[in-house]
């Protein structure tokens, strides 16, 4: 039996095949660089290279508005491979320069990955192109219908699910969209070959397509349930707020109006805010470090949180005693800087995924933010009064699993 491992790291796929136990392929794919519907990526072996392909080949390939990969070329310009997508991820088409060529080929339909059973993995759940339906129920629930098995509402063209969770509207992402839902390492038999395969066998064949190939399957009939006109995304932090702030009025009669910000002692505004602090924290206002107001991204109505001296379990003595090497590595000084770029997360910051989530724990919020012209991600957690309990950076990037949490917090919230 061949068994093919991959382990998928940032702009990194380690992949290694075996026979029977045996190693007989080890391939380094590297992303070398991204552009729009563009991405470039080299092909290294440690070891099994095909004698008929060079070594760090270079793959130039082309995604369409779905994310799609469609055309491959190598440094001349020459096709190393093309395919063309029913609507619901069918192939319609495909031609590859050799059968060898065609192996590799990873990025498939909306820039997934398609596994020895012919299903894409898209981290929730595995998608069934010849059907158009998932293989399992949506985990949110019925939030998008009562089809738990529909496929981004039965509107591919201009819904995308990137997480096997919920459609979104196309928001033309480039190529490299698969990058945020594939999982870290995962272990399955390989089939990258292009032509589906028409059994569920986890023993996958290598054999490719080298001339134009019909798919075998049939695409999905017309949807069977009505597809809405508008799908509503609110893609940045100030979006979110606005549409709170509009949901806020429109329930209370009230107008919710006010500056997301913070300030420091001395400030007017720390002198306003501060009365709003529960009053155990007035009787103390020497150890409070800022105080800021938002939009709380759970209930939508306006936050006051603060930062606080603390101690070695929490607050500002809590962050600098255990992250300050982070913080000075990601250019923000101890002290003031890690005050200013603590409460700038939390006021501006767009929330991108929680960090350290689990069943009965809320995990901490992760946020992306501009701190002194450069783009930076602390995760923050409050308290419930408000107050920073810790914080750290992120210097590793979001993980998938991160990314996750956050969608799946989203969708229970609808």
């Amino acid at each position: 039996m061949r068994t093919q491992r991959v382990q998928y790291l940032p702009g990194l796929e380690l992949r290694s095949t075996t026979q029977g136990g045996t190693l007989i392929e080890q391939l380094q794919v590297v992303l070398v660089g991204e552009a729009g519907h563009a991405q470039v990526r080299a092909l290294h072996w440690a070891a099994g290279k095909p004698p008929e392909l060079a070594d760090a080949q270079l793959r130039y390939s082309y995604a369409d508005q779905l994310g799609s990969g469609c055309l491959e070329v190598d440094g001349s310009g020459a096709v190393i491979s093309q395919e063309e997508y029913y609507p619901y991820g069918g192939t319609a088409v495909w031609a590859a320069c050799s059968e060898v060529q065609g192996r590799y080929k990873f990025v498939r339909y909306s820039g997934k990955e398609r596994d020895a059973t012919g299903l894409y993995y898209y981290g929730y759940r595995y998608y069934q192109p010849w059907l158009g339906r998932w293989l399992s129920a949506d985990p949110a629930g019925t939030v998008d219908g009562l089809n738990l098995y529909a496929m981004v509402r039965n509107n591919p063209m201009t819904l995308v699910d990137e997480l096997g969770l919920m459609p979104k509207k196309n928001d033309d992402r480039n190529s490299s969209g698969a990058k945020d839902t594939r999982v870290v390492s995962r272990r399955g038999d390989a089939d990258p070959a292009p032509v589906a395969p028409t059994t569920s066998s986890a023993e996958g064949s290598r054999d490719g397509a080298g001339a134009v190939a019909l798919s075998s399957r049939p695409e999905l009939p017309a949807a069977d349930s009505p597809v809405e006109e508008e799908w509503e995304t609110v893609p940045t932090r100030q979006g979110r707020q606005e549409r709170k702030a509009e949901k806020k009025k429109e329930s209370t009669g009230k107008e919710v109006n006010f500056k997301s910000e913070f300030a420091i002692p001395g400030k007017p505004l720390f002198e306003r805010l501060a009365r709003e602090l529960p009053l155990n924290r007035q009787a103390n206002m020497s150890s409070v470090k800022a105080i800021g107001q938002r939009i709380n991204p759970d209930t939508g109505q306006r936050q006051v949180v603060f930062l606080d001296q603390g101690n070695k379990d929490e607050g500002l003595s809590h962050i600098t005693s255990r992250h300050r090497a982070e913080f000075e590595a990601a250019g923000i000084e101890k002290g003031p800087g890690i005050i200013s770029a603590v409460m700038t997360a939390l006021i501006d910051g767009k929330m991108v995924g929680i960090q350290g989530a689990q069943t009965g724990r809320a995990g901490r919020p992760i946020y992306e933010f501009k701190f002194k012209g450069k783009n930076q991600i602390l995760a923050v957690q409050l308290k419930d009064d408000g107050s920073v309990l810790g914080a750290n950076t992120k210097a590793q990037g979001v993980s998938f699993r991160e990314k996750e949490a956050l969608a799946l917090a989203q969708s229970r919230k609808r």
